[in-house]
């Protein structure tokens, strides 16, 4: 192996880590969103109560006994809405915290991938240093086993990135799971005011967004397994072989 295969090998360790970086940001942004999903969705509760004690007043008033039953109907409909609101919302709460622990863990992996690097290339440029005739079959022995670990680098960080997928799979699956909620509670009540239709028009266009988005992050896994395969032929068809100089060194030795 010479020095040029060396130099793009150390490319090679180094895009991988940048790309680990990447993926790190990506959950980043995912969970300050979901924050902010999980602030707007007590909001909403909180006025959905208000909504219920309204009604719950105009049950007392109202003197029709009918009237008055099918109030209570609604009024039990949207508190079993709302439970299942806030079972949605503390599911986001769980996933953002376990995306926290995950982002953390992440964190830790890559530090520990890229000291495995930084090792491997203060080996590589050791290795390359201090070739001579009568080490050249052990160079190419170490030079295996260096390519071996390289190997379960990159299944690792594939598994990495399958661990990330499914955590963007759930978090947006529950998102999308709260909206339909929302959706239900709103057409249960009936749009009533224009502040209610355009809410309810919001949320059908954050709709048809997450399931945009849940489509994209399922090409995005496609992607990701080619990716992973085309890395795996690529590095099945390049064995670690040693240079022609160094052959004819190692045989007139």
């Amino acid at each position: 192996m010479d020095m040029v295969e060396i130099e793009g090998r150390e490319r090679e360790y180094k895009l991988h880590i940048n790309q680990v970086e990447v993926d790190i940001k990506l959950k980043d942004s995912l969970i300050s969103n979901l924050s902010e999903e999980n602030k707007t969705q007590r909001e909403r509760i909180e006025e959905l109560e208000g909504e219920i004690h309204v009604l719950e007043e105009e049950a007392r008033k109202n003197e029709r006994i009918e009237e008055l039953e099918e109030l209570v109907i609604v009024v039990k409909h949207k508190n079993e809405r709302i439970e299942e609101l806030e079972e949605a919302l503390r599911q986001s709460v769980r996933i953002a915290t376990d995306m926290e622990l995950e982002k953390r863990d992440e964190e830790e992996r890559r530090k520990e991938i890229t000291e495995k690097l930084n090792k491997l290339e203060r080996k590589l440029e050791s290795s390359v240093q201090k070739v001579r005739c009568s080490h050249c079959q052990t160079v190419k022995e170490r030079l295996s086993e260096l390519e071996i670990r390289y190997k379960n680098l990159i299944s690792q960080r594939h598994r990495h990135l399958m661990e990330l997928w499914e955590l963007k799979q759930e978090a947006l699956t529950s998102a999308l799971s709260e909206k339909d909620a929302h959706l239900a509670l709103l057409e249960v009540g009936g749009v009533r005011s224009s502040r209610a239709a355009q809410e309810l028009e919001t949320l059908k266009k954050a709709r048809v967004k997450l399931l945009d988005a849940i489509k994209d992050l399922g090409e995005e896994r496609v992607r990701l397994s080619q990716e992973y395969l085309a890395t795996e032929i690529a590095t099945e068809a390049t064995p670690t072989e040693m240079s022609p100089s160094q052959q004819k060194v190692d045989q007139e030795s």
